[in-house]
């Protein structure tokens, strides 16, 4: 099971759907595992959970259930309100699942130089993976989400994937 936390960026409207990120890391979950398997989508608003309207909670949701149908992904989403992000994605990786069914894996993007606009994004960038590496969860780190091709495009050529093996500290995956 794979857990994706992406912020919302705007909040529904009612004339515009929920703008959240993440958009390309829910679709490569799902190619990634052909549409089966659980994926959880954990979405956060950053604010103040007594005043911040459950309608609000209710639409972002229902605009990620709608887009993951969308796109053919089996799974569950759900719209928490957290006073800052580092907070919420906290909470979100160790309450995430239901039941037993507990997701082992946490998508993350790698950001590009040019989205990092300060030290403090590098530095929320590594405590979110320790946050991740603390609760014993694996992490796959995606780079250039956004250039991923959707699951209609079709295409030709190779893949390389090299995988780095440390014996005593865990393996990473390139």
């Amino acid at each position: 099971q794979i857990l994706i936390i992406p912020e919302i960026t705007c909040r529904n409207t009612g004339d515009a759907p929920t703008k959240f990120s993440g958009v390309s890391l829910i679709r490569f979950a799902g190619q990634m595992k052909k549409g089966k398997g659980l994926t959880i989508v954990s979405a956060l608003i950053e604010g103040n959970p007594v005043h911040t309207a459950p309608r609000d909670r209710r639409l972002a949701q229902e605009d990620i259930e709608n887009f993951m149908k969308n796109e053919g992904i089996f799974g569950f989403s759900r719209c928490s309100v957290a006073r800052n992000l580092n907070d919420g994605f906290d909470s979100a990786v160790q309450l995430a699942g239901v039941g037993n069914l507990r997701p082992n894996t946490v998508l993350l993007e790698w950001r590009d130089e040019a989205d990092i606009t300060c030290y403090e994004d590098a530095t929320n960038f590594l405590d979110r993976f320790r946050v991740v590496a603390a609760t014993e969860k694996a992490v796959i780190v995606v780079k250039g989400a956004n250039y991923l091709p959707t699951n209609q495009a079709r295409l030709r050529g190779h893949i390389d994937i090299w995988w780095i093996v440390n014996i005593h500290d865990g393996g990473l995956l390139v």
